[in-house]
């Protein structure tokens, strides 16, 4: 039920600042409106594929607990485990799908990874 919530006030911030960036490139060009379209789609998606995964990685450990809760089927802690791993690497999966999805979450990753391509050109001493 939270999580519904919190996906609801984030989905509703969005479209308003989409909407106020709307209003503001009003009177200059379509390319703000498209390029504030397709951050909403991509915010869109992005709650969809992360509702998902949730649903995904969640109801199995549920369905589980609740059955064996009320005895119709046997407990087993190997399988209890295993869906509880499930579970958990959903949580590990987040910053992933969020790195990949949004661009200044994309820039800082890269800052913070120390082997990415250094800007500075190799000088080559074969020429002279």
């Amino acid at each position: 039920m939270l999580y519904s919530l919190l996906y609801d006030v984030l989905f509703n911030t969005v479209t308003r600042k989409s909407n106020d960036a709307d209003l503001y490139v009003a009177g200059t060009t379509n390319a703000g409106q498209a390029q504030s379209v397709k951050i909403q789609n991509n915010v869109i998606k992005t709650v969809i594929l992360v509702s998902g995964l949730y649903a995904i990685a969640w109801l199995p450990y549920n369905v589980y607990y609740l059955l064996a809760t009320v005895k119709l089927v046997s407990f087993y802690a190997d399988a209890y485990y295993a869906m509880t791993f499930i579970a958990f690497l959903y949580t590990t999966t987040n910053p992933f799908i969020y790195g990949t999805k949004f661009n200044p979450v994309k820039q800082i990753l890269a800052k913070m990874i120390p082997c990415k391509k250094s800007s500075v050109q190799p000088i080559d001493h074969s020429a002279g």
